[in-house]
């Protein structure tokens, strides 16, 4: 790895084909959970994307130890079961950022 370069922050992408019933409840408690995670310390970034029945979520954490505080908040777990039952199909990718802008 390159000297200087912090590689520290994690990306994860999360793409999801969304059951066409289930779109509008969706994207409504996907953007609410995004909101609450927002305010946790460790979230530096967290949109939504969609396309048609495709959702992408793209969130930035300080760490992988912020991803998995994360991963037990109150917020996601009652978002868990609605993205499982709402979901034909999930997609997560994970990537170290190369931060050299800083």
């Amino acid at each position: 790895m390159k000297e200087g370069i912090d590689m520290n922050e994690l990306a994860v992408a999360v793409k999801l084909e969304i059951k066409k019933e289930c779109i509008d409840e969706f994207i409504a408690l996907a953007s609410e959970n995004a909101a609450n995670t927002l305010k946790e310390d460790g979230c530096l970034y967290f949109d939504i994307g969609v396309n048609g029945s495709t959702v992408l979520f793209y969130e930035v954490y300080k760490s992988d130890e912020a991803f998995n505080e994360h991963l037990n908040t109150a917020h996601y777990m009652e978002f868990d079961p609605v993205m499982k039952r709402c979901a034909l199909s999930k997609e997560v990718s994970k990537y170290y950022i190369a931060s050299v802008n800083k």
